[in-house]
């Protein structure tokens, strides 16, 4: 018996990060659940960054890095400086245990796209983005 294999298109995916952003926006006001939210929003980006014609596209490289840390090392990677949460310094993250994963163009794009800055405005840039190639998933 061969498996069957469902591939649902873009923008069901879309509507997934969508639907993500919306819950870290309603998170970001209490911090409870904002890790929560926080991952599943960056899961969802890196899962349509390259249908979406995202993959070098610098917010979304940079995202990508903070998955990586959050998503392997199960690390936060942002925090609340008194002014709101934002993203931390990459110095702060923890590094990969195997070298062959430590990618220093993932770094420069979140040292230069996200840290020290407000977790959503990223969220803000790649919408207009996503919604351009998977129009009407943005409906929330």
């Amino acid at each position: 018996m061969s498996a069957v294999v469902v591939l649902r298109d873009l923008p069901i995916q879309a509507r997934g990060y969508f639907l993500a952003v919306q819950r870290l926006r309603a998170d970001d006001a209490n911090g409870r659940d904002l890790y929560i939210s926080l991952v599943e929003t960056i899961n969802w980006l890196t899962a349509i960054s390259h249908s979406a014609g995202l993959q070098s596209d610098p917010d979304a490289q940079a995202v990508r890095f903070a998955r990586h840390r959050a998503h392997h090392h199960f690390a936060s990677s942002i925090e609340n400086a008194g002014s709101g949460w934002t993203w931390r310094a990459a110095a702060a993250l923890p590094r990969p245990t195997d070298p062959r994963f430590d990618n220093p163009k993932l770094r420069q794009h979140y040292e230069q796209q996200l840290q020290g800055k407000p977790v959503l405005e990223v969220f803000d840039r790649l919408g207009p983005k996503i919604a351009k190639v998977a129009p009407g998933s943005d409906a929330v």
